[in-house]
């Protein structure tokens, strides 16, 4: 059963494919964790900015989901950071 297409999921054959796709993005482990985590992010946020060059266009929202999952991990390694230095 296909769900309706819209103009954010239009990079994703089904709706059920993009909700797959967006947990999957959240649940990995903090993207700050290693210096591999962090590149993978990246590339991944790369690769859903699209390509002039091969006429790619940008999947917003995957784009929107991995700015969310950075800004909630950063805020998580600066709430600890914080906190350890308070321990001091």
């Amino acid at each position: 059963m296909r769900g309706p297409l819209t103009e954010e999921t239009t990079a994703y054959s089904t709706q059920k494919e993009w909700r797959y796709t967006v947990a999957k993005i959240k649940n990995k482990r903090n993207i700050f964790t290693t210096p591999q985590d962090l590149k993978e992010w990246s590339m991944d946020l790369a690769e859903a900015c699209g390509s002039i060059l091969i006429s790619k266009k940008p999947n917003i929202s995957k784009i929107d989901t991995l700015v969310e999952k950075f800004v909630n991990d950063y805020n998580i390694n600066m709430e600890s950071l914080n906190a350890t230095k308070e321990e001091e």
